[in-house]
């Protein structure tokens, strides 16, 4: 799972990422004024040097099958933080940026499409 948040940190923080990686839902956000966003937001805090793997993420509501990360990217002049859902299919539900785990909202990314109970 680290070698996915990492490849989708550089893919997000170049701006160019691979839709097929996405669930249905989440590519909807997909969009290139999304992209160039979040890859300003993500690009101001430098060059990506590791990662640390925080811990799980609690997801209300997901389906069997889903799981939440939590990592902290470090960069050349700050730290980002990246919470990843990833679907039952193994595909990416939704991914949201952080600048600290108190902050309600996301600095860039869009925000994870909730999971649809049948």
């Amino acid at each position: 799972m680290t070698s996915i948040a990492r490849r989708e940190f550089v893919a997000w923080q170049a701006g160019i990422v691979n839709p097929d990686h996405y669930e249905p839902a989440a590519r909807a956000n997909l969009t290139p004024e999304k992209l160039a966003e979040t890859a300003r937001g993500l690009g101001s805090a430098g060059s990506f040097e590791s990662s640390q793997w925080i811990g799980a993420l609690v997801i209300d509501g997901a389906p069997p099958g889903a799981n939440g990360y939590i990592y902290k990217m470090h960069c050349e002049a700050r730290d980002i933080y990246e919470e990843l859902i990833v679907g039952p299919s193994g595909k990416i539900a939704g991914i949201i940026f952080k600048d600290n785990l108190s902050d309600q909202g996301p600095t860039a990314g869009p925000t994870p499409t909730p999971f649809q109970t049948p």
